[in-house]
Formats: C-alpha cells, sequence, structure tokens
C-alpha cells in the first residue's frame, strides 16, 4: 500500500488498469481512531490531514497506526511515532498478505 501513491493525483496502476477490489484486515474490538484535516474552507480538499488507529487492551497502548498528510506528495506512515508510543507497539506490515 506504501508504493501505491506515486505523487498528487496519481497511483502505480498502469494506463489500461483499473483497481477493483482491496481487502482491509478489521483491527480487534478495543481500538479507536481519530482524523483531523486542516482546508481553508469547508468542503475544500485538505492542506494538511493526520490519522491515527490506536489498540488499548487492559489500559494499555498495544498498535497504532499514524498517518500525516500534505507534508509530502503522498500521505506518510509515521513509523517511528508508533514504535514510541508504548513500548509493545506492533506497527501494521508495510504490505498486506
Amino acid at each position: 500500500m506504501a508504493e501505491f501513491g506515486q505523487g498528487f493525483m496519481s497511483t502505480a496502476l498502469n494506463e489500461g488498469e483499473m483497481l477493483v477490489d482491496i481487502t482491509v484486515p478489521l483491527w480487534p474490538k478495543g481500538h479507536g481512531y481519530a482524523y483531523e484535516e486542516f482546508a481553508r474552507r469547508h468542503g475544500d480538499f485538505a492542506i494538511a490531514a493526520s490519522g491515527c488507529l490506536v489498540e488499548v487492551a487492559g489500559g494499555t497502548i498495544k498498535r497504532a497506526s499514524i498517518v500525516v498528510s500534505g507534508v509530502r506528495p503522498n500521505p506518510v506512515r509515521r513509523e517511528e511515532l508508533e514504535r514510541r508510543i508504548a513500548p509493545r507497539v506492533q506497527p501494521l506490515p508495510r504490505q498486506l498478505p
């Protein structure tokens, strides 16, 4: 997934190819999420945005996924922050099986 976006409004698809299906594994019960975006006017494309998924079990953060956009041509996964949230954070694999 990290290589799918190739820049502003472009993907890794070749001419004549079309994405018809994607499977994303669900996070287990006990997860939460947040998404914030900044745009000049309501309804405009976001200038910058950040999204986060966090799995909590027994009051401890077990796993996190953090992404920011608007800082580079493609969204950026912040794996170093994911690891710093808690010693036991297990980042998602870069490629889904």
